[in-house]
């Protein structure tokens, strides 16, 4: 269990396509939230959820959960990384958006395995970089500063100024829930 870095679960979207808080949209009758919480305890000592409305997770704090408020009238993932960037007192942040609940701890591990060599570790599917699930040091707070400054809101556009390290995903993609469609399919 890493004591140096702290696992954020991005809740901050509209969920517009889908019309529902996709945090508590259910698979095998539990929360998208309450699956990734449980994943994340057992690899991590400290565990945010980064969202705009954090009354709706009042009920998730306990000693290893913690509601970080994205107080940000802007909305986007690279504002909610932001905030957990901010408000954390590790150097670093392992990133996973809520709407992943089939992500795989094996994973998790070997996207952390990195975290103190690089100030960004990122999966990379076919697809292209997975910067919904990566680890993420303070060191990238000024370049993501004056990104958001810029009203640039493309998390990877930052990259190029900070270390990064890439992990080669032998899937296609991490699975992510953002339609009706993809939530029967999972």
């Amino acid at each position: 269990m890493h004591k140096d870095i702290t696992a954020v679960i991005l809740c901050g979207g509209q969920s517009k396509r889908i019309g529902r808080n996709k945090a508590f949209l259910k698979t095998n009758n539990k929360p998208f939230i309450e699956i990734l919480i449980n994943k994340l305890q057992g690899l991590f000592q400290k565990i945010i959820i980064s969202t705009k409305q954090p009354t709706l997770y009042h009920h998730l704090r306990s000693a290893k959960v913690s509601i970080v408020n994205d107080r940000s009238k802007i909305l986007g993932s690279l504002v909610g990384i932001y905030s957990a960037l901010r408000k954390t007192p590790t150097e670093y942040i392992f990133v996973i958006a809520v709407d992943m609940p089939t992500i795989e701890s094996g994973l998790i591990k070997r996207v952390v395995k990195y975290y103190q060599e690089y100030d960004v570790v990122v999966p990379r599917s076919r697809k292209g970089l997975e910067p919904l699930c990566a680890v993420y040091s303070k060191e990238c707070l000024p370049h993501i500063t004056r990104q958001i400054r810029n009203s640039n809101y493309k998390i990877i556009d930052f990259f190029e100024q900070v270390r990064v390290k890439t992990i080669r995903l032998k899937k296609d993609g991490l699975f992510n829930v953002n339609t009706l469609n993809d939530y029967r399919a999972l």
